[in-house]
């Protein structure tokens, strides 16, 4: 699929101030993802392909970060797809290698985990027969994995939609449920963080 997006990334020296902190900025269909490490402060942006990144447009805490930044990638963000096949012979995929990376759910990078410790548990389980054990972690894995693509492209079509009044309330609508029903709020995203990769086979 044709590209929809382009990826920036900054890597500044780390801000005390903020160095616990993670971050999304909304900013005019572009949003950017600020988190740390030990020794850097890191940016990425994520911009459709028609509109230029200016630091004019962003609060002035991102500005240096968008004048450091440098272009990583294109990507379609509205497409991600999940492989069907998730080993070949002795080849096992986990993680990234089974779809397509989507920055609109940065998050999802930490599956691969998720996949390792379940391939983990299939192995043991069919030691006697590795084949049924690698089709049940591809058929285990596969549906979440797909859950996770339609939640990044849903997201990625609210942060980006071209309608101003709409994103803005989609914006308010979430700043809103987040500030004043946090219990409910923290709910739409347990299926995500509370999920129990191998409950069911313990």
């Amino acid at each position: 699929p044709s590209a929809s997006h382009k990826l920036f990334h900054a890597a500044l020296p780390l801000n005390s101030q903020q160095s616990r902190v993670n971050i999304t900025w909304l900013g005019q269909r572009q949003c950017a993802w600020q988190f740390s490490t030990r020794n850097n402060t890191h940016y990425f942006f994520a911009t459709p392909l028609d509109q230029p990144l200016e630091h004019e447009q962003w609060h002035p805490m991102l500005r240096d970060a968008i004048v450091a930044a440098i272009p990583l990638k294109t990507f379609n963000a509205l497409q991600t797809t999940v492989l069907e096949h998730w080993h070949e012979g002795s080849l096992v995929h986990l993680g990234e290698a089974c779809y397509t990376p989507n920055p609109f759910l940065f998050e999802s990078a930490a599956c691969g985990l998720e996949d390792a410790w379940v391939l983990s548990r299939m192995l043991e389980n069919y030691e006697e027969d590795i084949d049924d054990g690698l089709a049940e972690y591809a058929k285990f894995r596969r549906p979440r994995a797909q859950k996770i693509a339609r939640h990044a492209v849903q997201t990625a079509r609210r942060l980006s939609n071209p309608h101003r009044s709409r994103r803005f309330l989609g914006h308010l609508n979430h700043a809103l449920s987040t500030r004043f029903l946090p219990e409910i709020a923290m709910q739409r995203v347990d299926w995500f963080f509370g999920y129990d990769c191998i409950r069911g086979f313990r």
